[in-house]
């Protein structure tokens, strides 16, 4: 990456659940880090909704865990992915 450092990317694996709201409080802790050391940041990549929503500072309610997605995790590992599709 020609010598320049980069943070955040590629720390999660896309088998981890990871939202706007974890990249927000990530990326501020970065950029606070660099703000410390006397340097700027230079944000790039992503998505519209992550920059938007780090650079506006929008807040994010914690989403409930239902039970729902393990559900239906669970109905496609026993029935496989075409009942889900026709209910879809």
């Amino acid at each position: 990456m020609c010598g320049i450092p980069h943070r955040l990317f590629a720390s999660v694996s896309v088998e981890e659940e990871y939202s706007v709201a974890d990249f927000c409080v990530d990326a501020k802790a970065e950029i606070d880090n660099i703000l410390k050391g006397n340097s700027r940041p230079m944000l790039c990549g992503g998505t519209g909704l992550y920059m938007d929503s780090l650079i506006k500072g929008n807040d994010f309610a914690p989403f409930p865990a239902t039970g729902h997605r393990e559900k239906l995790e669970q109905q496609m590992e026993s029935e496989g992915l075409q009942p889900l599709l026709a209910r879809l």
